[in-house]
């Protein structure tokens, strides 16, 4: 297709082949924070190598995009009217049960499901737990792990 959407999800599944470490991968290179997680810094990546760095603006840290998301982009939680809809940013609470009150984990819708999401994630392991191996990856996530939904700035 030719959305705002696949260009986002085009480039994201170009790096589907990437391994790194959990804080030191290319994408934190390039926002200067190796040493950090990287999940905010790979979206915002993305962003960028897609031609469109405003669409989700270069923040390193997911406690930094997180509040930038909340008022400077269109979000939502599950039950809302808007749509789950490729390329909506998915912010992830592991910890709490998707209780919040913040985002541990940053991802990017590919699908919607009944009561999960396909998602796209940097700073992901190739199973649904976390270990020290990351990379960029697709998995499905129950929609309860979501805090909070924003789109992109298109």
């Amino acid at each position: 297709g030719r959305t705002k959407a696949t260009e986002l999800l085009a480039v994201a599944r170009s790096q589907l082949s990437y391994r790194s470490s959990r804080l030191s991968s290319k994408y934190n290179r390039w926002t200067g924070t190796v040493g950090q997680p990287w999940c905010s810094a790979f979206q915002s990546w993305v962003s960028s190598a897609a031609g469109h760095p405003s669409w989700i603006p270069k923040f390193a840290r997911l406690h930094q995009l997180a509040p930038y998301a909340r008022e400077h982009m269109t979000t939502f939680k599950n039950g809302s009217k808007k749509k789950i809809k490729p390329g909506t940013l998915a912010f992830l609470d592991f910890r709490n049960g998707g209780r919040g009150p913040e985002p541990s984990h940053l991802a990017m819708v590919i699908k919607n499901k009944r009561n999960t999401i396909i998602t796209i994630e940097g700073n992901a392991s190739r199973s649904a737990q976390f270990t020290a191996a990351r990379g960029v990856f697709i998995h499905e996530r129950a929609k309860s792990n979501v805090v909070f939904y924003a789109y992109p700035n298109w």
